[in-house]
Order: C-alpha cells, then sequence, then structure tokens
C-alpha cells in the first residue's frame, strides 16, 4: 500500500527472499498514511498542534550508543575506530541478533518497508532498504534517508546492480543477552 514506482510483485519476492511473512506491507507509503496507521495501531500517538506527529515510543527513549556493535571483517578493519562505542562482533552473534529480528517481524501483522540511499552524491551513495513493524519508524527513516526519484527505483528491484543494505527495525524486541557479545537486550 503506498507503493511507487516498483511492481509490487518485485517487492513480495523480496519479503520472501528475506524469509519474512505479513499480512499486509506498506511499501514507500506517504507520510499521510504512516500518519494514519501510527495514529490507529501506536498507543499514546497524537498529532501536535505544530502538525508533528507524537509518539510514546517506551522505555528505550534515545540513543544506545554502548550497545552498537558492528561485525569484525578483515577488510573494513581498519576502516572502524574500536572501541568502546564500536564494539567488535562476532558474525555467528550477528547471525542469531538478525534471526531473532526477522523472527519477531514475522510475528507482526503489518511491516513497512522504506527506500532510500545513504548519502546523496549519486557516485558514493548506498541503497537501503528498512524493514519495520513500526509507522513512526518508516516516517522516521523517510526523513534520515534521501528519496529516491521514480527512476531510482530500479536501484531497489530484483535487477539492481547491487542489492541494497537491508536493516531489520525490530526495536520493540529484545535481543537475548545471552548471546556472546551482548551486554543489554539492545542491539544496534
Amino acid at each position: 500500500i503506498g507503493s511507487r514506482g516498483i511492481d509490487s510483485p518485485d517487492i513480495l519476492k523480496h519479503v520472501d527472499e528475506l524469509e519474512l511473512a505479513a499480512d499486509e506491507i506498506y511499501y514507500n507509503s506517504p507520510a499521510g498514511v504512516l500518519y494514519d496507521q501510527a495514529l490507529r495501531y501506536e498507543e499514546g500517538s497524537a498529532i501536535v498542534d505544530s502538525g508533528a506527529l507524537a509518539v510514546k515510543s517506551g522505555k528505550k527513549t534515545g540513543r544506545s550508543p554502548l550497545d552498537k556493535r558492528i561485525v569484525f571483517e578483515e577488510s573494513s578493519a581498519d576502516d572502524v575506530w574500536w572501541g568502546k562505542v564500536n564494539v567488535k562482533l562476532e558474525d555467528a552473534s550477528f547471525l542469531t541478533n538478525r534471526e531473532r529480528a526477522v523472527d519477531y517481524l514475522n510475528t507482526r501483522k503489518r511491516l513497512y518497508i522504506v527506500d532510500g540511499y545513504g548519502g546523496w552524491d549519486s557516485e558514493y551513495r548506498v541503497p537501503v532498504r528498512v524493514i519495520t513493524s513500526r509507522a513512526y519508524h518508516a516516517l522516521f527513516m523517510q526523513n534520515m534517508l534521501v528519496p529516491p526519484t521514480e527512476a531510482d527505483l530500479s536501484d531497489f528491484g530484483p535487477s539492481a546492480p547491487r542489492k541494497p543494505f537491508v536493516i531489520f527495525n525490530a526495536g520493540v524486541f529484545p535481543c537475548n543477552r545471552q548471546t556472546v557479545g551482548m551486554t543489554s537486550s539492545t542491539s544496534i
């Protein structure tokens, strides 16, 4: 619902490839649709006098810099400032966290998918696909990423020269703190 320019079978094919299943998929939905969804399904949501959407996000109301993990790879090891904030994570632990996120998303009735670019310059930008269970997270990501034009949407389709970077946003669901490398129930 709310798709721009990509055939829904392409989106559904990618959703299937990611082993996701939901009754409703909202793809690149306009802000009005996401506002409506948040007001319907996010307890405590409201439109404030400025017209902005206000949402109670729960216990985690801000950034969690000490919960950020980066999978250690030799090819990029020298490009990361390792330390207290950029903590190394083993590949097996990442796969465990990703599987838990996908499992959680598969329990949701509706998913929101946002395609956009990290970076403005077409030579360096990275196509990013965000999959989330919360409408206001989709709205937030539409503000964070550079929106694709109609012509750009082919960068996210099955014949794209490189697959988009996929973010599984399952922020409501806790990670398993017993997983090697986790120090809390939050994983970024």
